[in-house]
């Protein structure tokens, strides 16, 4: 019986190792996600542009802009940390990652 219970002990403390292993994996991972589409040129029509903030547990990550026009499409990539942003943001970026804060 003792053979069991020692078997069950271990295999608890692997089990243990592994959630810990998980939860630092997760907590590291893009778990919050914001788009906002938009029409960068008024002319285009059908909110072709788009914002996307992808953001971590502790609300950094990136915000992705992609401007979409007649003459060619722009894309912008700027770094948030800790739900800041160094650079300055355009309404539809501030939006996107308003929304990816709140979730």
């Amino acid at each position: 019986k003792f053979e069991v219970l020692e078997t069950l002990s271990e295999l608890d403390e692997e089990k243990a190792g592994d959630i810990k292993d998980l939860y630092r994996r997760v907590k590291g991972s893009y778990q919050k996600l914001g788009i906002v589409r938009y029409d960068a040129y008024l002319e285009s029509g059908g909110n072709l542009s788009f914002a996307l903030a992808m953001l971590d547990e502790t609300n950094s990550g990136f915000v992705l802009n992609v401007m979409n026009g007649r003459d060619g499409s722009y894309c912008y990539v700027k770094e948030i940390s800790r739900g800041e942003c160094d650079l300055s943001l355009g309404d539809e970026e501030i939006e996107a990652i308003q929304k990816a804060m709140s979730k």
